[in-house]
């Protein structure tokens, strides 16, 4: 089995030996979606918001780059882990256009559209 190569960059986090192994379990799956992860370099951008108003949120980046195909996906948590396996959730559902029924895709983009709105509000 090939181990696939995560790049991870921390800002304001520790990235401790039990997170990185939460990436990996997560975002490994992923990455040998395509060309069963041959040659497949995925780049994570971890940083930690603090807000005032309602305490720190993760905020997890991911670019896989495969086969000259490249997927970005972003997710926003409160709790670590559930912002990896939202973020590895992301880049599945952008990879795969049958993943997702359309109703599901349509709640989707609502949520997008509905937090852009609010990140443009409050920063």
């Amino acid at each position: 089995m090939l181990s696939p190569k995560i790049n991870t960059k921390v800002i304001n986090v520790e990235l401790t030996s039990e997170r990185q192994k939460q990436i990996i379990s997560n975002l490994a799956p992923v990455t040998r979606l395509i060309n069963g992860g041959r040659g497949a370099v995925c780049d994570v951008v971890i940083r930690k918001i603090h807000r005032s108003w309602g305490g720190a949120i993760y905020s997890i980046l991911v670019r896989l780059t495969a086969d000259g195909e490249t997927y970005y996906t972003v997710a926003h948590e409160r709790h670590f882990g559930r912002a990896v396996s939202e973020a590895a959730d992301r880049l599945r559902r952008s990879m795969s256009k049958t993943y997702y029924t359309e109703a599901q895709q349509i709640r989707r983009l609502q949520k997008t559209a509905h937090e852009k709105y609010f990140v443009e509000l409050f920063v």
